[in-house]
């Protein structure tokens, strides 16, 4: 078939051969449905619902109606579990608007077996809003053949295609994206499918140190452990343990730190004199005029509230070491189970909550 050979080309393994067999199918489509007198339209990814890739608004060919393009590069790679769910989101939001009749999956490698046996009597049932059909390189073939010229050419410049592309597809209206952001953002928390994912600013309203002042803290008790003692500290002492920090790469303030771990810990195997000290310095250097529970850290204890029809947020992540939202949680009486070890677990009525960096809690929570 003359699609394997375009295929061939450019399935190079990982995001690129998607994005690239992406651009030559739109493009396909484009001029094979124009040429029918019919209009085809790139969708964006901002959809409350994110599905679809583009749609034929008029359909074409044998495809009456409005059809809805999905394209993957291989349905191998996919949790087939999720994806459905995930259309099953798709037809339900979309429930009783008549605007898509047909959805076309396409895929450039076969369809798998297992895909069709799991799966393909869901996909046929007459229960879905719309027809779903799956096309592999067999089905996407027949368009190839009606426009070879134009297949050649696109596979020749698909880098400049998919840059003009991307630069054409820009939000131009910020306004209407940022309230599309947060009507897609509202939707999720309202049906559940919500997680929470926190980072420094979260602490820093509560006035906690950034990542830098910690540093800068652990840096002076390191130098003051060193030399502790010492009458005969010199500045070419002091120098000597600067250039020594300085030899590694400076804007890596992971590498500063688990140099900072070798130094603080009583040897290399024992972390805990480093993590004591990482805990004292970054209570004690909190900015004691911002509110140890502000108004952030309320706020995002009271969307962990269950509500009547339950819990909107699913769990929680979180890069920060401190303990000021388990504090604010308990606060509100909300459960909740810190996860900061491998193979923990915690019960259903729990909140969980996943300290990615680790927990260093001021006091027992």
């Amino acid at each position: 078939m003359l699609v394997e050979k375009y295929i061939s080309m450019i399935d190079e393994g990982g995001p690129k051969s998607y994005y690239s067999f992406e651009t030559l199918v739109q493009h396909l489509l484009r001029k094979h449905i124009e040429n029918q007198g019919k209009p085809f339209n790139h969708l964006d990814r901002k959809k409350i619902i994110d599905f679809g890739d583009a749609v034929a608004p008029e359909g074409f060919d044998a495809f009456d109606g409005s059809t809805l393009i999905e394209i993957k590069f291989n349905l191998d790679n996919v949790h087939y579990k999720k994806y459905i769910e995930r259309l099953f989101q798709f037809a339900k939001y979309n429930d009783g608007e008549p605007n898509v009749k047909h959805l076309i999956i396409i895929s450039a490698k076969p369809i798998p077996s297992r895909f069709v046996e799991r799966y393909g009597e869901i996909l046929s049932s007459v229960n879905w809003p719309f027809k779903v059909h799956i096309w592999g390189p067999k089905e996407l073939n027949v368009i190839v053949e009606k426009n070879i010229e134009l297949a050649d050419e696109i596979s020749n410049n698909l880098f400049s295609l998919r840059l003009n592309d991307a630069l054409k597809n820009q939000s131009h209206d910020w306004k209407q994206e940022r309230t599309n952001i947060i009507e897609n953002i509202s939707h999720c928390y309202k049906r559940g499918h919500f997680s929470l994912i926190l980072g420094a600013g979260v602490s820093s309203s509560a006035g906690m140190p950034d990542w830098n002042t910690l540093l800068n803290s652990l840096f002076v008790r390191y130098m003051a452990n060193k030399f502790d003692g010492d009458n005969t500290t010199s500045e070419e002492d002091i120098t000597e343990l600067v250039q020594r920090l300085n030899v590694i790469d400076e804007p890596s303030a992971l590498m500063a730190a688990r140099y900072l771990r070798r130094g603080l810990s009583s040897n290399g195997r024992d972390a805990k004199g480093f993590i004591n000290a990482v805990t004292e310095s970054l209570y004690k250097l909190r900015n004691r005029n911002f509110n140890i529970a502000s108004s952030l850290i309320e706020s995002l204890a009271s969307m962990c509230l269950p509500k009547r029809t339950g819990a909107k947020v699913r769990s929680v992540v979180t890069y920060n070491f401190d303990d000021l939202l388990e504090r604010q949680l308990l606060r509100d009486s909300i459960q909740f189970r810190s996860i900061y070890t491998e193979n923990e677990s915690y019960d259903p009525d729990d909140l969980p909550i996943y300290h990615a960096h680790g927990f260093l809690p001021e006091r027992s929570v």
